[in-house]
């Protein structure tokens, strides 16, 4: 919470990161500012949330698009009891 201010001033405002912020390889003592960089990460697929990278997430139309609500459609023309038995098969 401290850095906050930090933050907000230097990558939002001057669109320069906080050196001491990044992520730190401890092989190398490199510092890393992307994800998609970092060892952990480097050889990775997104499954779960893998849309993220095709969104903008402030326009629910880009959310639309890849099927966005469907679920929430789908249930909003259910029965009660399918959504019960629905759960229920979900082992949810």
């Amino acid at each position: 919470m401290n850095d906050v201010p930090e933050i907000v001033s230097q990558t939002l405002i001057k669109d320069k990161l906080v050196e001491r912020l990044l992520f730190k390889d401890e092989k190398t003592g490199q510092r890393i500012p992307y994800e998609n960089e970092m060892p952990f990460y480097k050889n990775q697929s997104r499954i779960v949330f893998g849309n993220n990278l095709l969104i903008d997430p402030r326009k629910i139309s880009d959310y639309l698009a890849i099927r966005g609500y469907s679920a929430l459609a789908k249930v909003l023309t259910m029965e009660p009891e399918e959504i019960i038995e629905e759960i229920r098969r979900a082992s949810l």
